[in-house]
């Protein structure tokens, strides 16, 4: 799961519902996960954009590996972020992230 401050899908829906107080039955996922935080995962897509990287395949993920229930805890103790939604313009982001340019 891609999870941060600007992470949509999965990741939101997960925060606002722990956040709401639902009851969750996640309890007994104990296994280990590996999650990503979405700043390491633009690195990360920037990184394989190199020739080198060129026809291979990555496992990207952050190097601390933790259970579902215990992420869960980790986003009830944090204090809800102030909301702060801040676009890129796409001719930047097109014109930065172009892999003729890397």
């Amino acid at each position: 799961m891609v999870y941060g401050a600007q992470a949509r899908d999965n990741f939101r829906r997960l925060v606002g519902l722990v956040h709401k107080g639902w009851p969750l039955p996640l309890g007994s996922a104990t296994a280990p996960r590996t999650f990503i935080g979405i700043d390491n995962l633009a690195d990360a897509v920037v990184r394989s954009w190199s020739t080198r990287a060129a026809n291979q395949i990555f496992l990207m993920g952050d190097s601390e590996t933790t259970s579902t229930a215990d992420f869960v805890h980790r986003i009830a103790a944090a204090p809800e972020p102030t909301r702060v939604d801040a676009a890129c313009p796409s001719r930047f982001a097109s014109r930065r992230l172009s892999p003729r340019q890397a």
